[in-house]
């Protein structure tokens, strides 16, 4: 089974040491991103959107999306508070 949060823990961690000093709330992105795509996961097999049923493997992917963009207003706004 997938686990999305994993892959995504090992991406900011890749992220993080890339850029040396990591930035405030930089986890963000990654954090929503793992949490819509466990979200895609659990829906795969229920979820038809127009028409279509995306499976295990797309639908977390398309939710993937809007996590990452949600993490990254949520940053922003942060950011600039």
């Amino acid at each position: 089974m997938k686990k999305p949060s994993l892959y995504f823990f090992a991406m900011w961690d890749a992220y993080k040491e890339a850029i040396g000093e990591t930035p405030l709330h930089s986890f963000l992105p990654f954090v929503f991103a793992a949490f819509f795509d466990t979200i895609g996961v659990i829906y795969s097999s229920r979820l038809i959107i127009l028409g279509i049923l995306f499976g295990p493997v797309f639908l977390p992917m398309l939710f993937m999306f809007p996590g990452v963009l949600i993490g990254l207003l949520i940053r922003s706004k942060l950011k600039h508070s």
